[in-house]
């Protein structure tokens, strides 16, 4: 679906972009080195180097296309997580915690990260088992990306009957990491036990806070699948110009012409959504719930047609390591589902609209 921008112009649209670009490029600043590799492995950084990106030894590499517009290059696998710890803390009426991390933060001296998942389901304030009581924070948090190589947690657990966010140091006594497997090889999860954690408040009974910081994020992922829908039907497209049978391009037949047509359809509506959610994000709107979890239903559902379609356009050949087809599919299912699954968000659009609908 088409969210029209009624209060926005295009140049409106593009300037708020661009300046989301600046501020995530800043605020995530690293310096990469060297020759950028996908590593699929169970190699742990120990303590000693966490908030270091390493390739470190593991048992396959695959030396990455710098054009591969999936960016799977080391930079961007904690890029959007990056973007959700630091928002939290600029969201944070916490004016000591900004001054003592956004600063090491944007300077890429520490890596941080967003906490939340607990078991299959999304935490709340009836349901959330980590809790913060007396300056001490205790639970577990399952799939935290990037939480092997992190030096900064924020996790969201129960204080009193409401959730709130809270700021943990990965090298506080009574934090245990144990890395997690991954169905995206080419990204790092790990799993986070917290045991009596000394922890600092960023907010502490605020669930919208949390819902405000998802739907911020959600804007950003969004554009990442878009990025990877794009780059798998571009994929699909060249292979099917390029690859003949029974004398002919393959993209000539009907059925192949229909899969990249649809394709494009899914893309093209997923990018104006995530445009919209770009303005909203951008000027701080209060039409950014309907926006982000436009964007997100449209961007999830865009990559994953066109990642799937990419590997029937190439044939039973699309789904081998000969061929990058499945990476994209990968990364499409995991993004599907790290702030919350489709049915998650389908439900925050409805809501969302029901509520602009609401008489003032």
């Amino acid at each position: 679906m088409i969210v029209q921008i009624k209060s926005a112009t295009a140049s409106d649209v593009l300037f708020s972009t661009l300046n989301l670009i600046i501020s995530i490029t800043t605020a995530i600043h690293m310096k990469i080195q060297g020759t950028a590799f996908i590593t699929y492995g169970t190699t742990k950084p120990s303590l000693q180097t966490r908030g270091k990106r390493s390739v470190g030894d593991s048992t396959v590499k695959m030396k990455q296309k710098m054009s591969n517009p999936i960016s799977n290059h080391p930079r961007f696998e904690c890029e959007n997580q990056m973007y959700a710890a630091t928002t939290a803390i600029i969201n944070s009426s916490n004016d000591d915690v900004k001054k003592d991390y956004l600063p090491k933060l944007a300077a890429g001296e520490m890596i941080g990260t967003f906490a939340h998942s607990e078991e299959l389901g999304t935490p709340t304030s009836d349901n959330a088992k980590t809790t913060f009581q007396n300056g001490k924070l205790s639970g577990e948090k399952i799939a935290v990306p990037d939480g092997d190589i992190a030096n900064l947690f924020v996790v969201s657990a129960k204080s009193g009957d409401k959730v709130g966010l809270f700021l943990v140091d990965a090298d506080s006594k009574g934090v245990e990491v144990s890395k997690a497997e991954c169905f995206d090889g080419s990204r790092s999860y790990a799993n986070i036990s917290f045991k009596d954690v000394d922890a600092k408040i960023i907010e502490d009974s605020s669930s919208e806070a949390i819902d405000k910081l998802l739907n911020q994020a959600a804007v950003l992922f969004a554009f990442e699948q878009v990025g990877g829908a794009e780059a798998s039907m571009n994929m699909a497209k060249e292979y099917a110009m390029g690859r003949y049978a029974f004398g002919r391009q393959i993209g000539s037949f009907q059925a192949i012409k229909h899969k990249l047509a649809d394709m494009y359809i899914s893309l093209t509506l997923a990018r104006s959504n995530c445009y919209f959610g770009a303005w909203a994000l951008g000027n701080d709107a209060p039409e950014l719930p309907v926006a982000a979890a436009t964007a997100r239903v449209s961007a999830t559902k865009a990559f994953y047609e066109c990642s799937k379609e990419n590997i029937q356009t190439h044939g039973g050949m699309g789904a081998t390591w000969e061929f990058d087809c499945h990476l994209f599919y990968r990364r499409a299912r995991l993004l599907s589902a790290n702030i919350g699954g489709q049915s998650l968000w389908k439900d925050k659009l409805v809501s969302s609209i029901e509520r602009s609908n609401l008489p003032q």
